[in-house]
C-alpha cells in the first residue's frame, strides 16, 4: 500500500519510478530516457541531499546500462560486503571517465586492470576489469574515454561486466547515489494509514 502510494506521489510530482526495492526505494528517471537502470534490493543512501553538480557522476558506460549487482555496505571495514556496483558489458567495450579528475593509478592489481580517477570533493573513481587508455598522473574530462572493458576475469565471470567503486578516503560509497539525475535515493513520509 505505501509502495503505491509513493509511487502516485512520484507521478503526481512528475517523477516516475524506474524501479522501486522491497522498502519502496525509487529513483527518478534519467535525463535520457533510453537509460534504464535496474535497480534490484534496497540501497543504503550514502550521499547529503543536497550536493553541488561538480560532485555529480555520468555512468562510465555510454548507452543503455543494466546492474547486474549492486551496491551492498559491509557491516565493519573487513565484512563482507560489495564495495560497488557491476554493469554488464562486453570485451572491448569503452570505458569513460565518470567525472573530470586525475588518473591517480593505471595498471594490473593481482590479475586485471584497473583505472583509478581522483575527482573534485576528494572522491575517486575505480574501474575494472579494464585495459587501461591513460596513464597515472594524466588530467581527464567527464566523458573521455579512459579504458575498454578488458577479457580478464571480473566480478560476473564467466559473463563480462565493469565494476565500478566510488570511495572518500577508505569509505566505499554507493556509486548510484551520485548519478547525476538519480541520487541520492531518498524516502519521504506518506501521510494516512497504510
Amino acid at each position: 500500500m505505501r509502495i503505491a502510494a509513493l509511487a502516485a506521489g512520484l507521478a503526481a510530482t512528475g517523477l516516475t519510478a524506474l524501479a522501486l526495492g522491497t522498502a519502496g526505494y525509487a529513483v527518478p528517471p534519467p535525463a535520457d530516457a533510453a537509460t534504464v537502470v535496474a535497480m534490484g534490493d534496497p540501497v543504503r543512501s550514502t550521499v547529503p541531499s543536497l550536493m553541488a553538480d561538480e560532485l555529480r557522476f555520468d555512468p562510465p558506460l555510454a548507452g543503455e546500462l543494466r546492474l547486474v549487482h549492486p551496491f551492498r555496505a559491509p557491516a565493519s571495514p573487513w565484512g563482507a560486503g560489495h564495495r560497488g556496483v557491476d554493469l554488464a558489458a562486453v570485451v572491448g567495450r569503452e570505458v569513460i571517465a565518470p567525472a573530470s579528475g586525475t588518473v591517480t593509478f593505471s595498471g594490473v592489481v593481482v590479475d586485471r586492470g584497473v583505472v583509478t580517477i581522483g575527482h573534485a570533493g576528494g572522491l575517486r573513481s575505480s574501474l575494472e576489469p579494464v585495459d587501461p587508455l591513460v596513464r597515472a598522473g594524466e588530467r581527464v574530462s567527464a566523458g573521455q574515454p579512459v579504458a575498454v572493458v578488458s577479457a580478464a576475469a571480473g566480478h560476473c565471470a564467466p559473463e563480462a561486466c565493469l565494476h565500478w567503486a566510488v570511495r572518500r578516503g577508505a569509505t566505499y560509497l554507493d556509486p548510484l547515489d551520485w548519478l547525476r539525475g538519480y541520487g541520492p535515493i531518498v524516502l519521504l513520509p506518506i501521510d494516512g494509514p497504510g
